[in-house]
């Protein structure tokens, strides 16, 4: 304030708008205030000059245009551009999930335990703060209060529910196989879903890139065609030799 960077100001409707019964918190118009000179504690300030522009403005700004032609040009990207992409979004959305698992199990696992409060990066879920400040801090710790009888029997109620729960998981969990079978069916549907083979995507002449050369369906096609083939062709070999035998 001395060097005149913040300014002091106040509010330009003293009033509240019809319809509501009380002031906004944080007014969008603002105007001088008549006491420039010291500070007050319900007052508003606005800085006097304009942030610098940095080099990551300018290469944000180079970066988006890019970012945003590159995802419109994913169905005409090369085979292994685009399994790289999905591989990657897949791995990043299972580190979300099993860092949100990891989470919510500590921290039942500690409460039903123990009554206290232990959350793995407690900003996670949090709409208040960025993308980096949700991962800050790791962890948090809290007490509860003395003399809380409910919290016990809330404690025991829910280490009932887990218990049953984990049983009812376990006598009805499926083996193996079928996990591996569910597991492989789940990622061929993904991946037909964002036809990364690109099955319809058309080429610059207005065909089907799959009629354009021999994708990983053909070798299955003619594989099947030439499996009929040899279903076709054996009926009459045995018929011959059957006559011949006669």
């Amino acid at each position: 304030m001395r060097r005149k960077l913040v300014r002091k100001t106040d509010r330009k409707y003293k009033k509240a708008k019809p319809g509501k019964k009380r002031l906004v918190k944080f007014p969008r118009t603002l105007v001088p205030h008549p006491d420039a000179n010291g500070f007050t504690e319900g007052a508003f300030y606005m800085w006097t000059y304009d942030r610098p522009t940095s080099m990551w403005y300018y290469a944000a700004t180079v970066a988006l245009p890019v970012i945003v032609i590159a995802a419109c040009l994913f169905p005409l990207a090369p085979w292994w551009v685009r399994m790289s992409l999905v591989y990657f979004l897949m791995a990043v959305l299972a580190l979300l999930l099993g860092i949100i698992a990891v989470r919510y199990t500590l921290f039942a696992a500690v409460w039903i335990a123990t009554g206290h409060s232990f959350w793995l990066f407690p900003n996670l879920m949090s709409d208040e703060v960025g993308v980096l400040d949700a991962f800050s801090p790791v962890m948090s710790y809290e007490r509860p209060k003395k003399g809380s009888r409910s919290q016990l029997a809330a404690r025991i109620l829910s280490l009932a529910l887990a218990a049953g729960v984990v049983y009812v998981l376990y006598t009805h969990s499926p083996d193996a196989e079928s996990l591996k079978a569910g597991a492989k069916e789940a990622h061929d549907s993904i991946l037909d879903y964002l036809d990364v083979y690109g099955k319809g995507k058309m080429g610059i002449t207005g065909n089907n890139s799959a009629a354009a050369g021999p994708g990983p369906g053909a070798a299955a096609g003619g594989a099947a065609a030439g499996a009929g083939a040899g279903a076709g062709a054996q009926p009459g070999a045995s018929a011959g030799s059957a006559k011949q035998d006669l």
